[in-house]
């Protein structure tokens, strides 16, 4: 079961790359909801807060993505993307 939690998380990130590439805000809405319900399976996730906060911030939710970016670099430090996802997340001190 926690097996299949994982990969259904997984699986609802991947919707979410897909619709959050396509980048109109419809499709930005759906993403989000996507990326949602993969951190509501496994906060742990990295990539799954990654794309919640992309798509939030893409949307006018800029505090949420925010957040959701920052708990993406507490996850996934050394991220290759971490230079730029601190310019849209600075930590809280730097806001």
């Amino acid at each position: 079961p926690a097996l299949l939690g994982l990969l259904h998380a997984r699986l609802l990130v991947a919707r979410g790359d897909l619709y959050r590439a396509r980048g109109n805000p419809r499709d930005l809405a759906q993403a989000s909801e996507f990326y949602g319900k993969a951190v509501e399976m496994d906060a742990t996730l990295p990539e799954a807060q990654r794309g919640l906060g992309l798509s939030l911030i893409k949307t006018g939710r800029r505090k949420e993505g925010q957040v959701a970016l920052r708990r993406y670099l507490d996850l996934k430090p050394n991220a290759l993307d971490a230079a730029m996802i601190s310019m849209l997340a600075p930590s809280a001190g730097g806001q």
